[in-house]
């Protein structure tokens, strides 16, 4: 929705692209997790959103968030996740595009060592798979800050849980991310066709 979306990419390209852009980072990310054959994917969302859930209808699961901050969001579909007997692999749509060989990677390291995550170039994480959830794995971390990776990963390792690293990734959060994110896609070095679109539109 126009003015929630993407907050701090709007003032860098207004709150209309903004919210067309977030909807196509949410549908190319969506594409490429359904396109996995071992995926089951779910998409979850801070409230209720009648479009988004009917994009899924068919292909996945739509899950409700909750109330709360980034962290008792995530430790709730997390562990709504991992109760159900298999590791669960979390990534944003900040990331359209992301290979999916980074996906493959997590795949086999949640297996291998019980957790992984992809350390993102802000200082935060871009993936996150874990084959349980510590329970106070997110208390007080710093959100929106350039040391959430280090902080999480800290906390997981005094879980027990000692997570590989992907290789870093970006989140697309500032206008000089998507400038990064367009060029990556006008060269074809990643895919997001949905992305790709609206950053035409934009012109």
């Amino acid at each position: 929705m126009a003015g929630l979306a993407k907050t701090r990419l709007a003032k860098d390209i207004g709150t209309d692209a903004a919210a067309r852009v977030a909807k196509a980072f949410v549908l190319d990310t969506w594409n490429a997790v359904a396109s996995i054959p071992w995926a089951d994917p779910v998409l979850a969302c801070s409230e209720e959103n009648a479009e988004l859930r009917q994009m899924v209808q068919g292909s996945g699961e739509f899950w409700l968030q909750g109330a709360g901050d980034l962290g008792a969001r995530l430790h709730r579909i997390l562990t709504r996740a991992t109760a159900q007997g298999a590791p669960v692999i979390a990534i944003g749509a900040d990331t359209p595009g992301l290979p999916v060989d980074r996906m493959e990677k997590a795949h086999a390291l949640v297996h291998q060592a019980g957790a992984v995550i992809g350390p993102a170039d802000d200082g935060g994480f871009y993936l996150l798979g874990l084959q349980r959830v510590p329970p106070t794995l997110f208390d007080d971390v710093s959100w929106g800050t350039s040391s959430v990776f280090a902080e999480t990963t800290a906390r997981l390792a005094a879980s027990g849980l000692q997570a590989p690293h992907l290789l870093p990734w970006f989140d697309v959060d500032h206008g000089e991310d998507l400038l990064r994110l367009q060029c990556l896609l006008q060269s074809g070095t990643i895919k997001a066709p949905a992305t790709w679109a609206a950053l035409l539109e934009l012109q």
